[in-house]
């Protein structure tokens, strides 16, 4: 509709100036100037004097056509020129109406954006502090019932000891089992710092006593328990499951764990001292930057553990399984591997002294980097495994066998190693062999070489 008042408003403009020139050019054309002098009305001019109001002067004048159109045309152009010009202005305040409410329009947009913005920013952190608030009031109550149930586990553990005789008390006598019963049912809700409360209470009464524990935790279930930085000293803890526990930091000195079950539980920098492992489990466990000391560990499984950075010295370790276990950068010193696996295990960067291996199995193991001195062995089966830029010295391999091992790269001082032994590896290449010559080739290529003697040092 718009368009077309448009279209219509140049049509009507367009007209009105042909107009114009079409009377223009007829005023030319046929002499109008001499009808538009003649006159068709009369009127009087009368001078009069002033003093005497007599009539001084009489002239009769004819209206021409000329006055007619003076008097018209004007008016007339006046009356175009003023609709005109209303009609600008009509359009330019239009256009203003229009161009202010766009604007208007475009500001209530970018506001209730910017609302509906502060809006959504304004819930997220409502929301926020929502969750913190209700982190924190569950965090003290939380930290209020634990305090509740160690107060109150102290409470009836010392009415059993003083009142009901506990100490004087039978394995098979009904408050034994109370006592455990209690003492389970409290480790399993308590934190780290009060479950460390609640053992130290029980070493220092002497109820986990080696020799005759009163309160005894065999079989019980600690799993997803948090016991991080406790210290068990002389406890006898057998077929406890402490599966996925948090047992970071821990120390363990003389205690012996038979049949325990540490599968996935989280064990960073726990130490194990003057212990003994039996038939325990530590499968998939994290035990990085652990450390044992005199350790007897004996039919256990750490398979696929991560032992890296782990501190292992002065241990015996017999019938135990590290299969795909991670030993990456770890320090073993000291140690009786016998009758064991770890094939498949990570012993990268491995720093080893004074090692006796017996009756072991390393197929694909990786000992990439690592350095050995003083080992020995005896019927170990390297089959697969890789030793590439490997150090050793000072060692007796003649019990090992290396088929199809990797030793690119590889440094061997002294004769640690037989040449028979070296020509069943997978690969020799920038090996150093033990008369300090550099191999490439073939290691079947070996059998025909004949090793200089060692000269004295």
């Amino acid at each position: 509709m718009k368009r077309l008042l448009k279209i219509l408003q140049k049509i009507f403009n367009f007209l009105f100036i042909i107009s114009i020139v079409i009377i223009i050019a007829l005023f030319f054309i046929f002499d109008l100037g001499s009808i538009l002098d003649s006159g068709f009305a009369e009127y009087s001019i009368i001078k009069v004097d002033p003093r005497t109001n007599e009539i001084i002067e009489k002239e009769i004048h004819n209206r021409t056509w000329w006055d007619w159109l003076g008097l018209l045309i004007i008016p007339a152009v006046l009356a175009i020129g003023a609709f005109f010009l209303n009609k600008s202005e009509r359009e330019n305040d239009r256009k203003i109406v229009q161009q202010r409410f766009e604007n208007e329009q475009k500001l209530i947009q970018a506001r209730h954006e910017n609302e509906q913005i502060s809006t959504g920013e304004r819930f997220e952190k409502e929301q926020l502090l929502a969750k913190e608030r209700y982190e924190n009031e569950l965090k003290i109550s939380l930290d209020k019932q634990r305090e509740e149930t160690l107060r109150l586990y102290f409470d009836r553990m010392t009415v059993l000891l003083l009142e009901k005789g506990l100490r004087d008390s039978k394995p098979e006598d009904e408050i034994r089992i109370m006592a455990r019963t209690i003492t389970i049912s409290a480790i399993r809700s308590l934190d780290s710092k009060r479950n460390d409360l609640l053992f130290r209470f029980l070493v220092e009464s002497k109820l986990l006593d080696n020799s005759n524990p009163i309160v005894v935790l065999n079989n019980a279930d600690f799993s997803n328990a948090n016991l991080e930085d406790i210290t068990f000293y002389y406890i006898n803890f057998k077929d406890i499951n402490f599966k996925c526990a948090n047992l970071n930091n821990a120390k363990f000195y003389h205690a012996n764990l038979n049949g325990c079950k540490f599968n996935n539980a989280t064990m960073i920098q726990t130490r194990f001292e003057y212990c003994k492992l039996d038939n325990s489990y530590f499968e998939n466990a994290t035990l990085k930057n652990a450390e044992f000391f005199k350790v007897e560990i004996d039919q256990s499984y750490f398979d696929k553990g991560n032992l890296t950075g782990a501190k292992i010295k002065e241990c015996k370790i017999n019938h135990s399984y590290f299969n795909g276990a991670v030993l990456n950068s770890s320090i073993i010193d000291y140690l009786k591997i016998d009758d064991c696996s770890f094939n498949s295990a990570k012993l990268i960067k491995i720093d080893g002294d004074i090692i006796d291996i017996n009756k072991t199995s390393f197929y694909d193991a990786d000992f990439y980097k690592s350095v050995f001195g003083g080992i020995s062995l005896n019927y170990a089966y390297f089959n697969g495994a890789n030793f590439k830029n490997i150090f050793i010295c000072s060692s007796n391999l003649s019990g090992g066998i290396f088929t199809d091992a990797n030793f690119d790269g590889a440094y061997f001082t002294d004769h640690t190693i037989t040449l028979q032994q070296l020509s069943q590896a997978k690969s020799l290449e920038g090996a150093t062999l033990p008369n300090g010559t550099i191999f490439h080739g073939d290691p079947e290529d070996l059998l025909d070489i004949v090793l200089p003697p060692i000269p004295p040092h």
